[in-house]
């Protein structure tokens, strides 16, 4: 599926398929319904939604019932609570980064990295055991924030 929405594209064939999961036994069962998490190039989330008329894509227009099917951006935080039901951890931190605890009072902000730094990033933690948080961290405070 491909649509423009609020002046962006989203397009199943060119973003990444993250996950999916479905109800019912197909287009044929009126309680249908399906959900596929993709992310595009730049970071962004949707999904592909869709199903049959009496799932919570269906729809009515007084008069008569009916299948449906669309796209929906979500937040990064939509993103998370979805991916928080079907993924493991390690999906989900291949995903928005390490989980661990810091001991300082941090608060959570999500960015867009380049994939060659993040990239880096990963071999890094896998070479040193220090987490991806904690490497940006130190860059940033060597920086002079």
């Amino acid at each position: 599926m491909n649509k423009v929405i609020n002046g962006k594209r989203y397009d199943t064939k060119k973003a990444r398929l993250i996950g999916e999961r479905s109800e019912g036994q197909g287009w044929t069962d009126f309680s249908y319904w399906f959900e596929n998490l993709y992310q595009k190039k730049t970071g962004e989330f949707f999904l592909h939604c869709g199903g049959g008329p009496n799932s919570k894509y269906g729809y009515s227009d007084g008069n008569r019932f009916g299948s449906d099917e669309k796209i929906e951006p979500l937040t990064i935080d939509e993103a998370k609570k979805w991916c928080e039901i079907l993924l493991d951890a390690d999906e989900y931190e291949d995903i928005f980064g390490d989980l661990e605890e810091t001991d300082e009072n941090c608060q959570q902000y999500s960015f867009l990295c380049p994939v060659s730094i993040l990239d880096n990033l990963k071999k890094k933690k896998n070479e040193t055991n220090i987490t991806v948080t904690e490497l940006i961290i130190k860059a940033l405070r060597k920086s002079g924030y």
